[in-house]
């Protein structure tokens, strides 16, 4: 019996509520100074909660006691209605109710607002407001943090009063104040949002008191009210057939996941891809896919992040696995040694003590390969992965510890590299045919090395005429066999050619105008960069 009357007691736990309301100039009535409300009972009894006054100040007060829950209330000067005040709209509750209100999940003591005002004397009211409702999955705990507070995270909760996402918290400061904000998907930083540039202040949301204001409500990380965007099915097809490993199973991530992934695709036996479908909004999406062995991954598809446009219900072409274009995979030749070769003799940097390679064939950075020094070539350093498989491969050289970022390649790509998805460039290669091949460049530089070959391989400049060209333009290659790739100035690849050779024919096709790259490699593996206009 004890037991339960603990347990009874600490579950029916109460907390003090006190109440303080300003009359200012006004003249106290004689029938007294009341407040009434929700938390009454008999609840809204005008004459039921008296206020004291405290001190010789126009201030009253009054403490009761409650359980933690939502309140609404408002002030009397009277004891009976028609002596109760008008609330503003910038501080009611809202939606056709004019009452005040108040959460409490704690011993509270409100401030000493103004009779029929929002705010103390001197201050001004900000109602914040912010729709959770696109949220996948909302904290127990939703609170906004600013310099109206110290930036103290989880000390201002907001309450979700009507049951409908949208979440309020009231916060006074001096008239005429502006102040920074921005919400929080729980009571610490980390879950807080991200706003948009084109309603940031510092990387924060910002409000003007001059008066009492209502910030909102806008959509959480939005600049303003959600909407429902129109969605559509879509169906996305990999083709893994130029991956050597075993595949255990194969999923993609994104945004819509958080970039964690989940969303496995199926094999489709028939057409050897992989499938899945999935609702998204229009107008994009982005993705990118990832496949898993027996003994671990991911092992994430190189190039940019992949987005699709869509308008409507959509079965999205084949794309060969790490491609930014449509279209199945390349045939994949047989195992072949891989050469790789970095000289730092003509880079901007000097080489530090440990120099690696990365690439999606060592799970970038998790199994990174020491390169070794050249002892017939000093400041070249050199790796041979053997019998690589893959047919494309995306990779680069890190100048250092591999976890930093800054050691790593990165603006000298950017004229010869393929987007990385984080803001860099990788190198690419697409193997031609089974030869071994060596690739060998300068430290963060498109300009190969040749170390025992003659130069002329591969022509000093790649020329394309006409140039600019309106309908078609031709590619002047030499004798042997070259892989052409052009790419857009956002990276995104347009064109592939493999195994071609003479002189080659580019219509202008769905092109649209602009600048263009396009990187040229031979069957050695030394490649060239040049740039050509459509108008």
């Amino acid at each position: 019996m004890l037991a339960i009357f603990l347990f009874g007691s600490a579950f029916a736990q109460n907390y003090n509520l006190t109440f303080r309301v300003d009359l200012g100039s006004a003249t106290p009535s004689a029938n007294g100074v009341h407040v009434a409300g929700s938390f009454q009972n008999p609840q809204w009894s005008p004459s039921g909660t008296s206020m004291s006054q405290v001190g010789t100040s126009s201030i009253y007060s009054v403490t009761v006691q409650v359980p933690a829950g939502n309140y609404e209330f408002k002030f009397l000067n009277g004891n009976a209605w028609g002596d109760d005040e008008g609330i503003p709209n910038e501080c009611n509750v809202g939606n056709g109710n004019g009452n005040r209100w108040v959460s409490v999940w704690s011993d509270t003591t409100l401030p000493a607002v103004l009779f029929g005002d929002c705010a103390p004397a001197g201050m001004n009211s900000i109602m914040f407001m912010v729709d959770m409702s696109q949220e996948a999955s909302v904290s127990d705990t939703v609170s906004v943090a600013g310099a109206f507070q110290g930036w103290s995270p989880g000390s201002t909760i907001m309450t979700d009063w009507f049951g409908d996402s949208v979440y309020r918290a009231l916060a006074y400061v001096m008239d005429g104040d502006s102040t920074e904000f921005k919400y929080l998907n729980g009571a610490a930083w980390g879950t807080d949002e991200s706003v948009p540039g084109a309603c940031a202040s510092n990387n924060n949301r910002k409000v003007v008191a001059a008066n009492n204001v209502i910030a909102g409500p806008v959509c959480f990380a939005q600049c303003g009210p959600c909407f429902v965007p129109d969605t559509f099915n879509v169906t996305i097809q990999v083709d893994l057939q130029n991956i050597c490993d075993t595949i255990d199973y194969v999923d993609i991530a994104g945004p819509f996941n958080g970039w964690a992934g989940g969303d496995t695709l199926t094999l489709n036996t028939t057409t050897g891809l992989y499938e899945i479908t999935l609702r998204f909004p229009g107008p994009s999406f982005k993705y990118k896919a990832r496949y898993f062995t027996a003994n671990g991954g991911p092992n994430w598809e190189g190039g940019a992040d992949k987005e699709p446009m869509i308008s409507s219900d959509t079965t999205l072409p084949a794309r060969c696995f790490g491609s930014d274009v449509y279209g199945p995979c390349s045939p994949k030749p047989a195992p072949a040694d891989i050469t790789f070769r970095v000289d730092f003799t003509q880079a901007a940097v000097s080489p530090a003590t440990e120099i690696y390679l990365i690439g999606d064939f060592t799970q970038w950075q998790s199994n990174a390969v020491l390169m070794t020094p050249m002892s017939s070539n000093p400041g070249v350093y050199e790796a041979v992965i053997p019998n690589y498989c893959p047919a494309e491969m995306f990779y680069k050289f890190v100048n250092g510890d591999v976890n930093t970022p800054g050691n790593e390649e990165g603006a000298g790509l950017a004229s010869c590299g393929v987007p990385s998805g984080t803001g860099s460039f990788n190198r690419y290669f697409l193997r031609p045919d089974a030869n071994p091949h060596t690739l060998q460049f300068i430290f963060d530089s498109c300009q190969a090395i040749f170390i025992g070959v003659d130069e002329d391989q591969l022509a000093e400049e790649v020329k394309v005429s006409p140039n600019p060209f309106t309908t078609s333009a031709t590619i002047e290659l030499g004798e042997g066999n070259y892989n052409v790739m052009i790419m857009d100035v956002t990276g995104r690849i347009v064109r592939a050619m493999n195994g071609v050779n003479g002189n080659v024919i580019i219509e202008r096709g769905n092109m649209k105008a602009g600048i263009y790259m396009m990187t040229v490699t031979n069957d050695k593996g030394y490649a060239r960069t040049s740039k050509f206009v459509v108008e």
